[in-house]
Parts: structure tokens; C-alpha cells; sequence
């Protein structure tokens, strides 16, 4: 008498999984024996062939089995990408739903035949509800080699299904790739991005069952560099858990319209900073400046890219309005240089809770555009350390951190370009300065004191033709404009390393 619990979904469940374990873990086997033992010639190719073909029969098995199956999966995440980047099992915990994923376990997902044997099978219960895609435009681009062949392949295998099936909801989820990986492709390739996202956008648009999810503008690069596994210097793909987390809370969900936005913003951001990865994980930085650090406070803003991006420790100190010199109109007095360095005590708290033995300790200072439109002198001929001119306040304020920190190292930014004051030519007073001459200042400040230099009106794409368009408001950067001042200040950082 046959025992009744072989009939129960439960114990079908189990055989059915343990099946699968065992040919992932045959084809892993038999990947591993190849890659030890054979040599490449005709031989090998031959052998790799066979794995193909048993991934294929793997793959229909399943598809068998699931069809065949007493369980009713309502969603379906199928992900093109590396097999790697999603757990499966990460993906039904969260996911609430009863979902089957094929990522990890099937290496082939992006051969047009896997894809379109995959849809073939899940599209056509009456029980399937929504179906998640992790698609990759730029590399069905790059795979099918031309505009017109890539068109086709959407047409003929994403839009079709699209169409065919109103009734369930398909969520397409595109890359979060780092600009790490970005860097790492051919200029041919990536020049290709931006016009298969807006073809990929524009052949969907018209299905009202298409939902997005795309995180890949400069936002989420600079935001989440730390959510990328691997080394530093090598890091391309992001971590999956956190991928998923932030895709069920609908963090990247946008319409069509962004998708095109969103692509256009990225490939600014890899044209633009063409980033060399530093690791400066070893520094602890103290930053002393004005509103073009303090203005914006999210993660564009210069010295979030340049913590988030670098590893390094960072203590932003910068106040709108300061100056390096004292400054009050009668009813209030703005911040300063020396006031940010007043509470002494209470700074020295703050970065020694950062700052190891082992790291460095580098100061930077970002003064100038407030005292220009103050008509603060640029220097006093009677006491070349007196805080009411501009050379004599900051010269006062870098003796007193040499005073607490002897060894540390100090970078002086010198103004960049602004699109008020006629820009930075006009005088406060007949006797003030123009803005250049607090640049100057900086220069000359840098080589009596030894101090690093960067000039903002020396960064590379920032001219006097175009500076403008790298501005808000005529005075402080706007997201562009942050992350080509954030590309070059990592690279002087990476002096003091």
C-alpha cells in the first residue's frame, strides 16, 4: 500500500526542488572540470557546447516541471543580467508573493531562445499576474549590433508579449550599474546608451501593463557607490539585497517619459566625470568654506560625492555667508573663517572621534566669493595677519590648525566663476577688489604657506564660455557643476594619500 503522504504537494515540492539542486550542482561540477582541465582547442569548444545543451535541458525540465506542478506561481522574476547579481531565494522572502525567479541558475538568460522559452511557458497561465524582466538595453544593443536589429529584438520579444498579454503587469527593472562598470565599456558601446533606452522606452510606451524601475542616473551612482560588492577599483555590478529592497519600495519606479531623462542625466555624468576610482579611505578630511559646500545638502552635493565616493572620513564645517574674514552689517554677523575655528575644544572632539594615527589629516579651505561682495580688502599693508583683510584671516586661521594639528596637510580652493557683480569684475566700493584678485590671493597664499592648491577657474570643461550652465544661480554649482569641481578636488586629494 502506497503511504498517502507521496501524494501531498508538499513532498512534490521537496523531490522537485531537490532535483533541480542536484543538475545545478552537476552543471556546476562539469563547468569546474572544464575550466581545470581542458585546453583551449577543438576539444574544449566542444565540451562547452554540451554544457550549453544541458543548461538548455535543464532549463525545459523545469519549465516542465512547473508546469506540471500542483503549485499556482502568480509572479515570475526573470532577470537578464549576470547570474549572480539577484538571490533567488533573497527575491521570494521579500517579494511576499508566490514567485519563481529565474536569475542565478540559469548563466544563458540573455539567448534569445532561453528568454523567449521562459515567456512561453509563463505567460500563458491563467494564474500569472505580473512578471518582473531585469533587462539590460544597452547590452541587447551591443549583442544585436545595430539600431534596426535591436528594434526587432524588442519588437519581436518584449513588446509582443507586452501586447499578447494585457492582463498581466510586466515590471521591467533596468541596471544600477556602477561608473566603474560604465568606464570599463568600449567609447563605441557606451555611445550607444542613451538611443536604446529612449527606443526601449519609446517602443513600451504605449501598453498601459508596463511599469519601470530605473535607479541608473547621477544620483544613485554618487549616493550608493558603497552598495557595489567587490574591490574598489573594480567594482560593476551592485548588491543585489539592496537592489531588490529598494525596488519593492518603489524607490526607482518612473513613468517613460524619465527613462529618456534619466539616461540623458547618466550619460552626462560618465561623458563628464570619466572617473578614475580613488580609494582614499586613508584620509580624514576637515572642510572649512562658504555655501559653495554648504548650499546643497543631498547627495550631490560636493562633499557627499566626495565621502561616499572615496571612503574617505569627511567633516563638513562649511556655513552660508562665511567668509575668511569677520563681517557684521550692524543687525547680525555672518560666520567666518575664525568663527568656524572658535570652539576649538569642540572641533578637536569631532575630529579625533575620525581621525586615526594611521590616516592622514587634510584640511581644506573654500573662502573668497563673500568676502568679495562685502569689499572685504584682499590684504592689510599695516599687519599682514590682521582678520580684517582676507590674506591676514586666512593666514591667522591656517597657523592656528598647524597649532593643533601640526602634521596635517591643508588645501586652499581659490574662487570659480560667477555670473553676478558683472561677473566678479564689479567693485563693492571704488577702493574694494574685483574677484580675481582673491583667486590671485589664494595662489600667492599657497606658495608662502605651502598649502595645496586648486583654482575652480582652472577645472577642465568649466570655461568662461560655459561656466554658466555649471551654475544655479549665477554663484553656486549646480548637480553638473558639483561633480566636475568633486572629479578634480579627488584628484588633488589623492596627492596626500
Amino acid at each position: 500500500m502506497r503511504n498517502p503522504i507521496f501524494n501531498k504537494p508538499i513532498f512534490k515540492i521537496i523531490i522537485i526542488t531537490a532535483f533541480l539542486a542536484l543538475i545545478v550542482a552537476f552543471t556546476i561540477f562539469i563547468r569546474h572540470m572544464v575550466n581545470q582541465n581542458q585546453p583551449e582547442s577543438a576539444d574544449s569548444i566542444e565540451v562547452i557546447e554540451d554544457i550549453a545543451a544541458i543548461e538548455k535541458e535543464t532549463l525545459s525540465d523545469t519549465l516542465n516541471l512547473i508546469s506540471t506542478s500542483e503549485i499556482s506561481y502568480d509572479t515570475y522574476f526573470v532577470s537578464l543580467y549576470d547570474k549572480f547579481v539577484f538571490d533567488s531565494e533573497y527575491i521570494k522572502v521579500l517579494m511576499n508573493w508566490n514567485t519563481f525567479v529565474f536569475s542565478e541558475d540559469y548563466p544563458n538568460l540573455s539567448d534569445e531562445f532561453v528568454f523567449d522559452e521562459i515567456n512561453s511557458v509563463i505567460l500563458n497561465f491563467d494564474y500569472t499576474e505580473r512578471v518582473f524582466w531585469g533587462i539590460d538595453p544597452l547590452i541587447i544593443r551591443i549583442t544585436e549590433g545595430s539600431d534596426s536589429s535591436f528594434d526587432s529584438f524588442v519588437k519581436d520579444h518584449i513588446v509582443k508579449e507586452v501586447s499578447d498579454h494585457p492582463e498581466i503587469t510586466f515590471r521591467i527593472l533596468l541596471p544600477a550599474h556602477s561608473i566603474a562598470y560604465y568606464s570599463s565599456l568600449e567609447k563605441e558601446d557606451l555611445s550607444l546608451l542613451e538611443g536604446a533606452y529612449a527606443s526601449f522606452a519609446d517602443a513600451l510606451s504605449p501598453y498601459e501593463n508596463v511599469e519601470w524601475d530605473f535607479p541608473g542616473n547621477s544620483s544613485w551612482i554618487y549616493e550608493n557607490p558603497g552598495l557595489y560588492e567587490g574591490d574598489f577599483e573594480t567594482i560593476k555590478q551592485p548588491d543585489s539585497d539592496a537592489i531588490i529592497g529598494h525596488i519593492l519600495a518603489d524607490d526607482f519606479k518612473c513613468n517613460n517619459d524619465e527613462i529618456s531623462e534619466k539616461a540623458s542625466s547618466l550619460m552626462y555624468t560618465i561623458d563628464n566625470y570619466n572617473y578614475t576610482p580613488h580609494n582614499l579611505s586613508d584620509l580624514d578630511i576637515v572642510i572649512f568654506g562658504d555655501s559653495i559646500f554648504a548650499y546643497r545638502q543631498n547627495d550631490t552635493a560636493i562633499h557627499y560625492i566626495l565621502k561616499n565616493f572615496t571612503g574617505a572620513d569627511v567633516i563638513c564645517k562649511a556655513q552660508s555667508g562665511a567668509g575668511a574674514c569677520p563681517y557684521s552689517d550692524g543687525n547680525y554677523s555672518k560666520n567666518y573663517f575664525g568663527g568656524q575655528l572658535d570652539d576649538i575644544a569642540g572641533l578637536k572632539k569631532e575630529v579625533d572621534e575620525v581621525h586615526k594615527d594611521t590616516d592622514s589629516l587634510v584640511f581644506i579651505i573654500e573662502f573668497g566669493i563673500n568676502d568679495y561682495f562685502r569689499g572685504i580688502p584682499v590684504s592689510s599693508s599695516d599687519d599682514p595677519n590682521s582678520v580684517s583683510a582676507f590674506c591676514g584671516a586666512v593666514r591667522t586661521a591656517v597657523n592656528n590648525i598647524r597649532d593643533i594639528y601640526p602634521d596635517s596637510k591643508i588645501l586652499i580652493l581659490s574662487p570659480g566663476y560667477i555670473n553676478v557683480m558683472d561677473k566678479g569684475t564689479a567693485k563693492v566700493t571704488p577702493d574694494s577688489s574685483i574677484l580675481d584678485d582673491y583667486g590671485n590671493a589664494c595662489t600667492a597664499l599657497s606658495e608662502e604657506l605651502d598649502l595645496g592648491l586648486l583654482c575652480l577657474t582652472d577645472l577642465p570643461g568649466i570655461t568662461p564660455e560655459n561656466f554658466d550652465s555649471y551654475l544655479n544661480d549665477g554663484v553656486h554649482f549646480n548637480e553638473d557643476g558639483c561633480i566636475i569641481v568633486t572629479k578634480y578636488l579627488i584628484e588633488k586629494l589623492s596627492e596626500f594619500e
